[in-house]
């Protein structure tokens, strides 16, 4: 799924929710993300401490520009 999303330049919206993603599948696909990226479900998945510090990060990056 991460390598696929680096093809997928128009990609805005992303429903990852029930996918049994972890700290490390997540934070492989949460780190392919985009800048035009607007929507992410994540919910129903295990991706602990670390993948919501990535997310956390990649939004403030996001509202920074």
């Amino acid at each position: 799924l991460s390598e696929g999303l680096k093809s997928m330049r128009g990609c805005n919206a992303l429903e990852l929710a029930n996918n049994r993603l972890t700290e490390v599948g997540a934070n492989h696909v949460l780190s392919k993300l985009t800048y035009q990226t607007e929507y992410v479900n994540l919910s129903g998945n295990t991706i602990g401490k670390m993948g919501c510090e990535h997310l956390i990060s990649i939004i403030n990056l996001k509202n920074s520009r």
